[in-house]
């Protein structure tokens, strides 16, 4: 059936889901797997809870504050290598004279510290979502969601593959040089992959299959 998806006011957590004349919240970051492969978001079944229209018109967001998917990747990906190009008059004094031993170390120590950032955001919109409404005594469906339209399937593949590669490029090229500037552009980057699950579902008119209520 038809659905209207939305975003949850500064909470990229979770999203809205309205269908049936009825308003549910979906967690799109309820599974770990997701973060490393998203794709299976569009093909497993979800938990939706049940708001009332009080709580919908507290967490809403407006139409012009949506960002997209494409959107999100092409910036990430732009800032890097922005970032990267402003300081290219500094990038050779940048070198740290390290062996590739200590580089792999400190490049290790980053991808650690990008989980742990991406840990604290995860629970942090929980908690923040909580504050408004208790999810774990709303009403519960199950569901299956995915885009309707197969460019979505496209867009996201492709920021999805763009960032992690690139971030996966950036870490190499540390690795065997010992630059700060690549160091920290491919935190950015890595940073955006880990989040890109929770762009899975795209704003706008979708689909759902509801399997059962719980």
């Amino acid at each position: 059936m038809n659905c209207k998806v939305e975003h949850v006011y500064k909470n990229m957590r979770y999203k809205i889901l309205k269908f049936n004349g009825e308003v549910y919240i979906l967690d799109m970051d309820r599974s770990f797997w997701t973060i490393f492969i998203p794709f299976i978001y569009w093909f497993i079944p979800h938990k939706c809870y049940k708001i009332d229209n009080e709580t919908y018109n507290l967490i809403q967001m407006t139409e012009e504050k949506q960002i997209s998917v494409g959107s999100m990747a092409l910036l990430g990906g732009g800032v890097s290598i922005l970032f990267v190009n402003l300081l290219k008059p500094l990038f050779y004094e940048l070198n740290i004279p390290t062996t590739i031993g200590i580089n792999s170390i400190a490049l290790s120590l980053v991808i650690i510290l990008s989980f742990l950032v991406r840990l604290f955001i995860h629970k942090r919109l929980y908690n923040n979502l909580h504050k408004i409404i208790d999810l774990n005594k709303a009403p519960i469906i199950k569901l299956k969601v995915r885009p309707s339209k197969t460019n979505y399937f496209l867009k996201y593949s492709f920021s999805f593959l763009f960032s992690w590669g690139l971030a996966s490029l950036f870490g190499f090229a540390f690795i065997h040089f010992g630059n700060i500037i690549v160091l920290l552009g491919g935190f950015i980057l890595l940073f955006l992959g880990l989040i890109l699950n929770l762009q899975a579902i795209p704003i706008g008119r979708t689909k759902v299959h509801v399997l059962n209520e719980c």
